[in-house]
């Protein structure tokens, strides 16, 4: 599934790129704040990271011959 329709990771496979990009992004960044890490539950950062826009499954529509477009449900 697409990620946007005309933005970043417009593409088929744009939403796992960017839920991947966006759980690398948060690692690293909760490494970078030491006197937050012992608060820091790592596993649900990531979880939290990939499933941010798993309703996108449901907006965005790939049509053949059209493109990426918000689906009707979206």
């Amino acid at each position: 599934m697409a990620a946007a329709e005309a933005m970043h990771q417009a593409c088929v496979g744009g939403l796992r790129r960017h839920s991947v990009e966006v759980a690398e992004f948060a690692r690293s960044l909760s490494t970078t704040t030491r006197q937050y890490a012992p608060f820091i539950d790592l596993d649900c950062l990531i979880v939290g990271a990939l499933v941010h826009n798993v309703s996108k499954m449901t907006e965005m529509a790939v049509d053949r011959g059209v493109g990426i477009r918000r689906a009707p449900t979206g």
